[in-house]
């Protein structure tokens, strides 16, 4: 709304619209030099209020126009009474970025109010108080560190040598690295509305996946002639041997080998976020509430032989071995924590730490089998592989205490009107947790008699993370 101005020239354009009457009142007025009471209008910066009417001076330079002047019926002229003045309609709702506490709104528009004055036309509009991303996620997970599982030897090794760990002629084909650690996509969508006007309160909740991610290989005699599995054999030795059950070996074995590990993470979470301070077009949210977070992962090994000479099995026998190890991380708990959002011009900063603490429950499952055919008769199973014997084989599970912490940070362009686009980093971490490396006797230890000692049921915890780049977008209803 424009503030009225006093002009001179506006009694020339009243003198000639207005009525004998008036005319004659003015003359007299004039003549006798008489103060007269003429409203005058400032505004105020507080949204459209107004003073109340002040006397004005008898200059003419000051006098407001006629339509603000009543000719009693007495012939006295006198100001408009302010009160009786009808007050302009406006929204009240909140129009100025500074009063909109929404930290990913970016303004009432979507772009920011801060010029728009008074919100008389659509331009500014209240806010919804509904906010939503949508993030697409490039995920590494801590790698796993597994012994050597699969052997190879050079062309003309003896058999007996063939696959051998520590020969001279041995390669390692899969094992002793790190593995498990290579990228794949995932994603986290959020969800989230604020609880209040003035945006003090909200509550978001949150939903994330890393994608199954899947590591190993497969060998065959056509293109590795010789492939073994490695193991420290007790059989007979108290002390342990270094061995090989070879799979493939030129004459003698033909077969396969396939090693597949997986690993899926997912998680979520559901958030009350209230202001703990502002300013300097940022804010800091302290955030409280229910975090969950889910690991399961799995290794299996599995080999199969033709017998085609003379060896401890009849010709054209099947060997066929199984040794698998399965692994599931469930996490219920509380967090606790701090969020952050700063803009500047189309720009923003958000970040994210917080801990989740609460109850773990692991479950470990190791099985292996051993099955010995010719011509699709069984001749001999075995509830137990190589490196899974009767000795470790079975299901564990257990409860711990754990934390679940979280660190996340984005910096965002605004687009356009009510949409930000983001690229950032996050990381999740959970303590004592089970994965199938862990389940898998570092020295291959195993005996292969039929009440074996080896190996030992023993299993470890530690720590997991998955972290992630991340690009996304955010929609500011």
């Amino acid at each position: 709304m424009r503030q009225p101005t006093v002009r001179s020239n506006r009694i020339t354009n009243h003198l000639q619209s207005t009525s004998l009457v008036g005319a004659l009142v003015f003359l007299l007025l004039a003549s006798v030099a008489i103060p007269v009471s003429a409203q005058v209008r400032v505004k105020k910066q507080d949204r459209g209020s107004y003073q109340a009417p002040t006397l004005a001076s008898n200059d003419d330079d000051v006098l407001e126009p006629f339509s603000d002047l009543v000719i009693e019926d007495s012939g006295d002229v006198r100001p408009v009474d302010f009160e009786s003045m009808e007050p302009p309609v406006m929204y009240d709702g909140p129009m100025y970025e500074e009063e909109m506490h929404y930290s990913g709104a970016g303004g009432c528009d979507g772009m920011g109010c801060s010029g728009c004055g008074v919100c008389t036309v659509p331009a500014c509009l209240p806010c919804s108080p509904w906010f939503a991303s949508a993030e697409v996620m490039l995920f590494w997970r801590r790698p796993q560190g597994l012994p050597a599982l699969a052997t190879t030897s050079d062309p003309g090794t003896d058999f007996a040598d063939a696959g051998v760990l520590g020969l001279g002629s041995t390669s390692i084909l899969f094992g002793q690295d790190q593995v498990g650690s290579k990228m794949n996509v995932g994603g986290r969508f959020t969800l989230g509305t604020w609880l209040d006007n003035a945006g003090l309160a909200s509550l978001t909740g949150r939903f994330w996946f890393t994608g199954n991610q899947e590591y190993g290989g497969d060998w065959n005699s056509a293109t590795t002639p010789i492939i073994a599995r490695p193991y420290l054999d007790f059989t007979t030795d108290p002390n342990g041997v270094s061995n090989a059950d070879v799979i493939s070996y030129p004459g003698q074995r033909s077969g396969f080998l396939t090693i597949k590990g997986s690993s899926d993470v997912y998680g979520a979470d559901l958030s009350m976020r209230q202001l703990s301070m502002e300013g300097l077009g940022g804010r800091i949210d302290f955030m409280y509430g229910y975090q969950y977070m889910r690991v399961n992962e799995d290794l299996a090994i599995n080999s199969e032989s033709l017998i085609l000479a003379d060896d401890s099995l009849p010709v054209g026998a099947m060997f066929n071995v199984t040794d698998q190890f399965e692994t599931r991380n469930e996490f219920h708990g509380a967090q606790l924590g701090f969020s952050g959002f700063h803009r500047e011009g189309r720009w923003s900063l958000d970040t994210m730490m917080k801990f989740g603490f609460g109850a773990l429950t692991r479950e470990a499952r190791r099985s292996g089998v051993t099955n010995i055919t010719n011509g699709g008769v069984t001749i001999s199973q075995a509830g137990g592989g190589l490196l899974v014997r009767d000795s470790s084989a079975g299901t564990f599970t257990s409860s711990t205490f754990a934390w679940a912490p979280e660190f996340n940070v984005n910096v965002g362009y605004q687009a356009r009107r009510g949409i930000d686009l983001s690229v950032g980093y996050s990381v999740v971490g959970l303590t004592d947790a089970v994965q199938p490396w862990r389940l898998v006797d570092p020295q291959l230890a195993t005996d292969l008699n039929d009440d074996p000692t080896l190996p030992k049921g023993v299993i470890s915890y530690g720590s997991f993370w998955v972290q992630a780049i991340q690009f996304g977008a955010r929609w500011n209803y």
